[in-house]
């Protein structure tokens, strides 16, 4: 494995000829997959590191965290699953999660685990192709977060690129997500206001109800 490295404008090292040379750790415990998906990635010119189960992959993150970019794991597998490897080294590494399993539920409990990207299977090259992208954009991320500490305690997004290059995003091409956030709320009010007056409406009703029976009586 080469361990040549560059370092890019934002201060970061990347393998030279990014993406080529991403090193990746692939966890399957069907052995067939697992050789189908080193193969492809093979194809990408990415370096592999295969795993059968879920406890090899955890071990083999805490011995050598450096050595690796991204983590591609099966969601379903004996043992440790897919779940529990992403909790375990999500703030390590970012995490693609894999499966035939297209279930909502299943995807959803992927990304809101912390997963940066789900694939289905069966995986096929050009869906693996683009997977440096995740590892970029979490560097970028962790450069923004140390450029823009202020930031932690905010509600809006996390824009890394914008916040990285161009901090003043007064002559940015970015949305202005403090005026989206406001027309939010006033269109939540607008929705408040139609309630409150169809619940004054009923309430009115109910009051001349009242009265009506009070004047039978």
């Amino acid at each position: 494995m080469a361990e040549s490295v560059i370092v890019s404008p934002f201060g970061f090292k990347l393998p030279v000829g990014f993406p080529v040379g991403l090193r990746v750790l692939a966890v399957d415990s069907d052995a067939v997959g697992l050789e189908e998906l080193k193969f492809m990635l093979h194809l990408c010119g990415y370096y592999v590191t295969g795993k059968k189960t879920a406890e090899e992959a955890v071990e083999e993150v805490r011995r050598s965290e450096e050595g690796f970019d991204i983590v591609m794991t099966e969601v379903h597998m004996p043992g440790m699953g897919g779940f529990e490897l992403l909790r375990r080294v999500k703030n390590r590494l970012p995490v693609i999660m894999f499966s035939d399993d297209e279930g909502v539920e299943t995807v959803m409990r992927s990304v809101v685990g912390g997963a940066c990207d789900y694939m289905a299977k069966p995986l096929r090259t050009d869906m693996i192709r683009g997977i440096w992208q995740h590892v970029l954009r979490r560097k970028l991320n962790i450069i923004a977060a140390a450029a823009a500490p202020e930031r932690r305690n905010s509600s809006l997004p996390n824009y890394p690129v914008a916040a990285a290059a161009a901090p003043e995003r007064q002559n940015s091409s970015l949305p202005n997500y403090r005026w989206r956030r406001r027309q939010v709320a006033v269109l939540l009010t607008d929705n408040l206001r139609r309630q409150q007056g169809v619940a004054g409406v009923a309430m009115g009703k109910r009051r001349r109800r009242r009265q009506r029976r009070r004047w039978e009586e």
